[in-house]
């Protein structure tokens, strides 16, 4: 991932050099600060207090114990969004700089300052993005006067010291915008709650304010976030004259469709904005459409380009061999197996690919790649099973993609070293299988054996099959070339 530039001598941003005081009570309890967040709930809260009363601060929770929020504490929670594209054949920018983050608190060494924020009766909508894995019941003890380590353990707390401070008032209770891809995220939030709340054998009243007093929304959300902009970073803070070490780009296009009812309206009036914020009673088809085509999509990419040594999605975009790779992908496995009108996935696939052209967006792929093993569960292992039901034959480029997975853990490739971001697990056990076996053995282990890749090897043993000829194409003939002997049979 790349670093900011050592930039000339702006003036830092911060709240005194901004001129933008904190203002706002605490109305949004936000896990996660990190680029998606900012560039699009922040964005849209900033706007929402800009166009309606809502008059709302966020304050960002640290979700994990590792690295820190230091550059947002530093800039007392300011920063800078930056959106660019074309719009009728003309480029397009322009920045805003958001001032709705109010405070940034880190449970792992402030336990007690982080409980104390359940005591604020303002404090009513819970929002986080903890990545595809973070969302999940992971059995751990209550600790004493410290944090628990996942983020549902982290909330359970949360809303349990709230419940007590506030007496189980029903009134009290959350509206809960998880925005993790993953299907039925809200309940998924509110089960592992409630599993906490078992395992740690708190009150059943508590369990029945959760189930009561608390609105958990599933979500789907979409936005195009690059990060920061490094080759444009020392020409944009020239133009906005100060320094801002948080600088976010991000694409015009955004949807945030939250399955819900007019107790959303009342707290949130995005109604009121114009933002492209919908409610819908079945979010199922619109989260299939989306995570299959764009999210498998950027999913797809990852291994082919890290391989082959390219960084950005536009770059993988116009390369000679991925960008043709991902359209047929797109067109002839993952939107045939949609079982969504033709129609509809085909527009929404074309206007995928011009978002993944937009020369202004520098989308690396080395930041899509975290955790990409559960990111291939959830984004391109569906629409594998589901072209093999429907037409009974292998989907060549679905199962390359995995194969060029599995062969981008062995972390080299040629002399180049491939930098590899996912769970410390995860990462331990792939070098092993790659230090001591071959091809053969690690596909074996990963279909048959892994608990991390979790792959459907008794239901589906073709694919064990066909990845294992994937693999074995792959390193013998390269990347382009594997790829046309292991969908033809032939040598190019």
């Amino acid at each position: 991932m790349s670093s900011s530039p050592q930039l000339p001598s702006h003036p830092p941003l911060n709240r005194k050099t901004s001129g933008r005081p904190k203002r706002y009570p605490l109305r949004i309890l936000q896990f996660g600060g990190g680029n998606f967040l900012r560039a699009f709930v922040d964005w849209m809260v900033d706007i929402l207090n800009e166009k309606t009363s809502f008059g709302g601060g966020v304050v960002i929770v640290k979700p994990t114990a590792a690295g820190n929020y230091q550059k947002l504490i530093a800039q007392d929670g300011l920063f800078t969004v930056l959106l660019e594209g074309i719009k009728n054949g003309e480029p397009l920018s322009e920045t805003r700089m958001i001032s709705c983050v109010q405070e940034i608190v880190e449970p792992a060494n402030d336990w007690r300052g982080f409980l104390s924020l359940a005591e604020n009766e303002t404090l009513r909508i819970v929002i986080s993005n903890t990545t595809e894995s973070g969302i999940a019941f992971i059995p751990e003890k209550l600790p004493e006067n410290q944090s628990p380590v996942h983020f549902p353990a982290k909330l359970t707390s949360w809303l349990y010291h709230r419940f007590l401070y506030f007496k189980g008032d029903p009134e009290k209770g959350c509206v809960h915008l998880p925005c993790e891809l993953i299907e039925n995220n809200g309940a998924a939030l509110r089960d592992a709650i409630l599993q906490y709340a078992a395992l740690w054998e708190l009150e059943t009243a508590f369990l029945k304010w959760i189930r009561t007093a608390n609105y958990f929304c599933s979500t789907l959300v979409d936005r195009i976030v690059s990060g920061y902009p490094d080759k444009k970073a020392v020409d944009i803070e020239r133009e906005l004259g100060y320094k801002d070490l948080l600088l976010v780009a991000g694409e015009y296009y955004h949807l945030w469709v939250i399955q819900g009812d007019d107790r959303i309206l009342a707290l949130l009036p995005f109604h009121k904005t114009g933002l492209n914020v919908t409610y819908a009673d079945d979010l199922g088809p619109s989260r299939k459409l989306k995570v299959r085509i764009l999210n498998g999509a950027h999913t797809l990419m990852v291994p082919l380009g890290m391989i082959v040594g390219v960084d950005t999605v536009g770059e993988a975009m116009e390369h000679p061999f991925i960008g043709p790779f991902v359209r047929e992908a797109l067109y002839t496995e993952i939107m045939p197996a949609l079982g969504i009108d033709k129609k509809t996935a085909g527009n929404y696939a074309t206007d995928v690919i011009e978002r993944f052209r937009n020369p202004y967006l520098q989308h690396h792929l080395g930041d899509i790649a975290l955790n990409c093993v559960k990111k291939f569960h959830v984004r391109l292992l569906p629409s594998i099973i589901d072209y093999y039901t429907l037409h009974h034959a292998s989907p060549k480029h679905l199962v390359f993609c995995l194969a060029c997975l599995l062969r981008l853990y062995k972390g080299t490739w040629g002399d180049r070293v491939i930098p590899l971001r996912d769970h410390p697990d995860i990462l331990e056990e792939m070098a092993g299988l790659w230090k001591d076996g071959e091809a053969e053995s690690v596909v074996r282990h990963v279909f048959q054996n892994s608990d991390h890749w979790q792959m459907p090897a008794l239901k589906t043993p073709w694919l064990e099959d066909e990845t294992m000829k994937a693999l074995e194409c792959l390193e013998q003939y390269g990347i382009r070339d594997g790829f046309v002997k292991f969908s033809t049979g032939r040598d190019e």
